[in-house]
């Protein structure tokens, strides 16, 4: 486990963001740098960051679906073919952007 993630809500407009809180002893910054100059519809989009003396704290875009890991978890005996394509289409296409920015 790296962190633990939260929901925020920006006072004054009201969105949503996950923030991520990580001991600073597991930091991957050449991880952050790459994610921050990411922009594809499949890949979570990430904000910023902000640290103190024990933990760095990453804004991201809010997920209200939550991960596909606990979509799979809760809804096993539901998932049907077309879901399945939907999705691995869509982890495709994040995967090949990932390729071209090689």
């Amino acid at each position: 486990k790296f962190g633990n993630v939260y929901l925020a809500q920006h006072k004054v407009s009201l969105q949503h963001y996950a923030v991520k809180v990580i001991n600073k002893s597991n930091i991957n910054n050449e991880e952050f740098a790459i994610h921050s100059h990411l922009s594809d519809q499949n890949i979570v989009n990430l904000y910023g960051k902000f640290c103190d003396d024990k933990s760095e704290y990453i804004l991201m875009e809010f997920a209200a679906r939550g991960s596909l890991h606990k979509f799979l978890q809760n809804n096993w005996n539901h998932i049907t073919e077309d879901i399945v394509k939907k999705y691995m289409s869509d982890i495709s296409s994040a995967v090949a952007y990932l390729h071209e920015r090689d």
